[in-house]
């Protein structure tokens, strides 16, 4: 089993074999390795993120090979940076990332290139987990360098974690889990038995076992005054619905929701013990009658999840498994078991009157609560990893392929044009014929160029073109359309990016230039239609365009691009 683990601050391991050692743990070093032209890293303020990342993924899968892959301190783009070469040079099969930026703070543009390299990732046969944020549904507020208090930004979700082909971890907190008697003196503590809890004596909350699976709740520990701190959840603006996101509860919305899972966040609750600038002097305390260091946010359930994976791989017997997500909401809609179904609780935040997505009238707040099954607070729920390897174990996916899309913005009377990707599932080969269905009112048209892509390993993509009709200039079919190959893109960053970690964080820029490269695709027709004819043009407001890919006459699947008319 091999896990990496991307950060941007050095660590000491001596902090990381102490851990193992408290745990009980056997010994294990992670292997560190810094992304060559960005110099030596240094020690940060990232580091306890490092921590918590490298020693909760070992925890997990005690046994895996762990590499530290770190950006050094001139790098340019930070953990992105560490992604990327994680990426390039396929150091392991399970990628773990903690960092991030909400959409509209890393743009349209540099989301794409984090696809681009997430589908390279998924075509090595590499898994990518990535936390959802921990500002609720506000995650552009978390990008800030101080948690606030209230929302001033408008809903938003965080990427890599919506990126279709990496699986977005939220967050979640025990409930109903009282705490028992204590006795005794720290670190000299009793505490007796609970519904939940065993009973121990000596240093009894760092030692206690659980008894049974404990009740849960989405993750908000938000307070009237107090900053933000909940798991992140939403849809995209930027990325259309997958083929494969679909079951119940997932909403009929036309673009990518997350979570996919979530785990326990609540520093507050049922936080993760670390051990982290030497913190660990007396057992996991700081002194002999002194505190715990204690870490929450979605930044803990992407390591955590990311050591079950490596258990999957290791249990499968496989070199990787590439995206888990179509195998996750396949699973998942078969009631397996395999996941906790969380109806209690909410991501909802406090925001301030008059700002993006905030009411009108009282309350001031906005977010998502648990509902039946897949919800925007939770996702498909927590894991259940034995019973979720179980159930992978006889699942048996047949070669395949999904679906994937971006949303659009254009005004009435233009056009514009999007990319719709192909990936290939369970070594998929062959040709895809596409088509775009556009909405029946509107006088939208569309068309895909090429109509057939072919899929051979690696993701294919096709250009879509969208036009819409201005009444007092056009009508349906005047348009003149661009002329658009598909794309394959690659990036190099010339600005600095900061992407900021999921337990606390900070702001960055990012830039990427976008080089075109041609793409080769079967035929070189349009696979197209247009919507019902009007006078009147294209309305201000949002459209779902349908895509869909037929492969043999028994494979088809559809995805929804999210086109919004200004």
């Amino acid at each position: 089993m091999k896990i990496a683990v991307v950060g941007d601050s050095a660590v000491t391991l001596a902090d990381i074999n102490t851990f193992r050692s408290l745990s009980g743990l056997p010994a294990n070093t992670p292997t560190v390795v810094t992304v060559p032209g960005t110099g030596t890293a240094a020690h940060n303020g990232d580091e306890g993120e490092a921590d918590l990342d490298l020693e909760w993924a070992g925890a997990v899968a005690k046994g895996a090979n762990i590499t530290y892959v770190v950006a050094g301190s001139t790098s340019q783009s930070g953990a992105f940076d560490a992604l990327q070469f994680a990426i390039d040079q396929n150091i392991a099969p399970v990628i773990s990332n903690s960092f991030g930026l909400c959409e509209s703070d890393i743009g349209t543009s540099n989301a794409k290139v984090v696809q681009q390299w997430a589908q390279q990732a998924n075509v090595q046969g590499q898994s990518i987990t990535s936390a959802t944020g921990d500002a609720g549904a506000a995650d552009c507020d978390g990008d800030a360098s101080t948690p606030p208090i209230v929302a001033k930004k408008g809903l938003s979700v965080d990427v890599p974690a919506a990126v279709p082909e990496v699986t977005g971890v939220g967050g979640t907190e025990f409930d109903g889990d009282g705490p028992g008697s204590v006795t005794g003196t720290t670190p000299n503590t009793d505490a007796g038995a609970t519904q939940f809890w065993s009973g121990t004596t000596g240093a009894a909350d760092a030692v206690s076992s659980a008894l049974s699976y404990i009740p849960e709740k989405a993750w908000n520990d938000g307070a009237a005054g107090q900053p933000i701190s909940s798991g992140g959840g939403g849809t995209s603006n930027i990325f259309g619905k997958p083929s494969w996101q679909s079951g119940p509860g997932v909403p009929a919305d036309g673009v990518r929701d997350v979570p996919d899972i979530s785990l326990n966040a609540s520093p507050n609750h049922d936080g993760y013990l670390v051990c982290t600038k030497g913190s660990c002097v007396v057992g996991f305390r700081n002194s002999a009658a002194g505190n715990f260091t204690v870490f929450g946010g979605t930044s803990a359930g992407a390591p955590t999840f990311a050591g079950i994976i490596a258990i999957a791989n290791q249990a499968l017997q496989t070199s990787g498994l590439g995206s888990v997500n179509p195998t996750l909401y396949a699973i998942a809609v078969a009631n397996s078991g395999a996941f906790h179904d969380i109806q209690k609780g909410n991501i909802i935040v406090p925001c301030a009157q008059g700002t993006p997505n905030c009411p009108a009238t009282s309350p001031f707040q906005f977010g998502f609560s648990t509902t039946a099954r897949y919800d925007l607070a939770t996702g498909l729920g927590s894991v259940d990893a034995n019973a979720l390897i179980n159930a992978w174990m006889s699942f048996t996916p047949s070669p395949d392929f999904a679906l994937g899309s971006f949303s659009a913005t254009t005004t009435s009377g233009q056009q514009t044009s999007t990319t719709v990707s192909v990936d290939p599932i369970a070594g998929f080969t062959g040709t895809v014929d596409l088509t775009c269905t556009p909405p029946a009112t509107g006088s939208i048209t569309c068309s895909l160029n090429p109509a057939s892509v072919s899929v051979n390993g690696s993701t294919a993509t096709a250009t879509l073109t969208i036009g819409t009709a201005s009444a007092a200039v056009h009508s349906p079919g005047e348009f003149l359309w661009l002329s658009a190959g598909g794309g394959m893109f690659a990036a190099i960053f010339v600005l600095p990016l900061s992407a900021r970690k999921r337990r606390a964080g900070f702001l960055g820029s990012l830039l990427a230039l976008i080089i075109a490269a041609g793409f080769a695709g079967c035929g070189g027709g349009s696979g197209g239609s247009g919507g019902g004819g009007s006078s009147h043009g294209t309305a201000a407001g949002n459209y779902n365009l349908t895509i869909t890919g037929t492969s043999g006459g028994s494979l088809s699947h559809t995805a929804t691009v999210r086109l919004k008319v200004n």
